[in-house]
């Protein structure tokens, strides 16, 4: 084999190469080799020759390797999601009586044809109640009666009738309770009808209650645990004023009217975040909160009424959102922890003595 013969067998692969391989063949040709040991060294050349030639092939554009071209997929059509549907629910109907062995049922029925479903417990028996004005199936809760429960369970139904109400005064100074679960029909806690009840401690509050009326929870000292649900609409004047053992507070979203004093001296509250949309907290709301370290106080809220956070002797920092314009008369006074505050300039109007007594 000459070398000009090597040189076409292998394409032209480059000189370095075939002088080498043929230099290599014409040293031993006077030796036994192994014919595959001359393939094998025939095929690493050609193996190291290739991946540059593939190179250069691939950039002059003869070829695209397979899996490297473009990709096209079908254009994606993006429809808008057809519309939710509101539930127009009508009243709950009663399907089976609760016992002391099982659980009553009812349901109601939305204009679609949907219908919902749901089970109850018996309750406490011996309850007071009367039939609500204007209506014949539906009942308010007056008073204790002959009951004698110490953990009260308000019951869904009494003799067929819903219990849609607390009424005002009706557990007054209970002084034996220690906890009260509401069903979940209950629309409305009356004015003061759990007012002074110096031993509860715990409330089960139901989604679908929208008023608690003022003084509903006022001065339940023991009331540890205070969680008010997102349909909440109406929280009256000093609804849970002096519940002393309450750490923490959310403000649900749903919240429209906040009456004056509603967390005045709660003096373990800790912590407090309002998430509802009012544009001012009301006149003494969380006066005398001795323990109140830390609030979230949102945008959108305007003003902070007079006294709103008087004597808060453990509040150090407070933020005012961009949203707030005014601050009542003596709203901070008494407030001798507070180090830092971040007044910007859209607060237009500043009260008489809003920041008296804040010694630091």
């Amino acid at each position: 084999m000459t070398k000009k013969d090597f040189s076409l067998m292998l394409g032209n692969i480059g000189d370095k190469y075939i002088v080498e391989a043929y230099a290599y063949v014409e040293s031993h040709k006077r030796k036994f080799i192994p014919k595959r040991w001359i393939a094998l060294a025939a095929c690493i050349i050609l193996i190291a020759a290739a991946f540059p030639i593939g190179i250069m092939l691939q950039n002059s554009g003869w070829f695209t390797p397979v899996g490297t071209g473009p990709i096209t997929t079908a254009p994606t059509v993006v429809t808008d999601p057809p519309p939710s549907h509101v539930h127009e629910w009508g009243k709950w109907s009663l399907i089976r009586m609760a016992t002391a062995s099982e659980e009553g049922l009812e349901e109601r029925v939305c204009e679609c044809g949907e219908k919902e479903t749901n089970a109850f417990p018996l309750g406490s028996e011996g309850l007071e109640y009367k039939l609500k004005e204007n209506e014949t199936n539906e009942i308010i809760i007056t008073g204790i009666g002959t009951c004698t429960d110490t953990s009260l369970s308000i019951p869904t139904y009494i003799n067929g009738y819903r219990v849609v109400e607390i009424g005002e005064n009706a557990f007054k100074d209970s002084s034996k309770l220690l906890a009260v679960s509401f069903p979940y029909g209950i629309v409305s806690i009356g004015n003061s009808a759990f007012y002074e009840c110096k031993s509860l401690k715990r409330i089960t509050l139901p989604n679908g209650i929208i008023k608690i009326d003022e003084k509903a929870f006022a001065l339940c000292q023991s009331l540890e645990s205070l969680i008010l649900p997102e349909s909440l609409r109406i929280i009256g004047k000093h609804s849970f004023y002096g519940c002393k053992s309450v750490k923490d507070i959310r403000v649900p979203s749903g919240i429209e009217e906040f009456g004056i004093g509603v967390f005045a001296a709660c003096t373990s509250l800790k912590s407090v975040v309002i998430e509802c949309r009012l544009s001012a907290i009301p006149e003494k709301t969380f006066s005398g909160c001795s323990n109140l370290q830390d609030i979230t106080i949102p945008e959108g809220i305007q003003s902070i009424e007079k006294n709103a956070f008087a004597r808060c002797t453990s509040l150090s920092y407070i933020k005012f959102p961009k949203s707030l314009q005014s601050i009542g008369e003596m709203a901070f006074n008494g407030c001798t922890a507070l180090l830092d505050l971040e007044i910007h300039s859209g607060i237009t109007s500043i009260g008489i003595n809003a920041f008296i007594w804040c010694s630091r």
